[in-house]
């Protein structure tokens, strides 16, 4: 009699759970809220810019571009070109670029600190980039997918929150929705596609005025 009820218990468990909707924890969309400065200043700007991801692609677009200055991540598209090289669409002195470039692998150094962000437990572990940039994560690794805001890869599974002290700038998720989901492509129309190094000698040669700027600031300025 005890083996038949714990029979009938493990069919109507199997039967509530296969009536549930199949979630794709691998695929959808994140909002981020961009925070740029210092609270110590008390002059904090915020911005809201999306994730969309699958698999194996994935783009992260500002919701609202509302900016002219042509080194503005709000003015510019990330997009995945494909697990090797990552593209940044914008338009520089009247002409659309597309700037490819090969994935700069983030050294990531796991640590013991936590925080719960949307519901998810996320570990924190610290970057050091190509060009020597100090970056943090929080990632969890109930969504495994190796990206997060500006594009970051190496993770062990989504970032929901990325930190560039430096620079005064955090990214931290506040809407996350799973859905099937197709990448768009970039609208390439009459877009030049150059590296980052050809570029910066484009921005070099330009009258555009970099004050103290560096080409690496700039391109960090784009991406991050």
């Amino acid at each position: 009699m005890m083996k038949l009820f714990l029979i009938i218990n493990l069919i109507f468990l199997a039967l509530k759970v296969g009536a549930q909707p199949f979630q794709f924890y691998d695929q959808g969309k994140v909002t981020y809220e961009r925070i740029e400065g210092k609270s110590s200043t008390k002059t904090l700007y915020k911005s809201d810019f999306t994730l969309t991801f699958n698999k194996s692609e994935s783009s992260f677009d500002a919701v609202k571009n509302n900016d002219d200055h042509p080194f503005r991540v709000q003015n510019a598209k990330l997009f995945s070109e494909n697990e090797d090289k990552t593209g940044i669409q914008l338009k520089f002195s009247g002409q659309n670029f597309i700037i490819l470039d090969t994935v700069k692998k983030i050294k990531w150094y796991y640590t013991n600190e936590f925080r719960l962000i949307e519901g998810y437990q996320c570990r924190r572990i610290d970057g050091l980039t190509a060009d020597s940039l100090y970056v943090i994560a929080f990632y969890t690794d109930e969504i495994p997918v190796s990206t997060g805001p500006c594009l970051i890869s190496g993770t062990p599974g989504l970032a929901l929150g990325f930190v560039i002290p430096d620079y005064g700038i955090q990214y931290w998720a506040k809407d996350i929705t799973f859905r099937s989901i197709k990448i768009p492509s970039p609208s390439s129309g009459k877009a030049k596609k150059i590296t980052i190094d050809d570029f910066g000698k484009i921005i070099q040669n330009s009258s555009y005025n970099l004050g103290n700027l560096s080409i690496i600031n700039i391109i960090h300025s784009i991406i991050y």
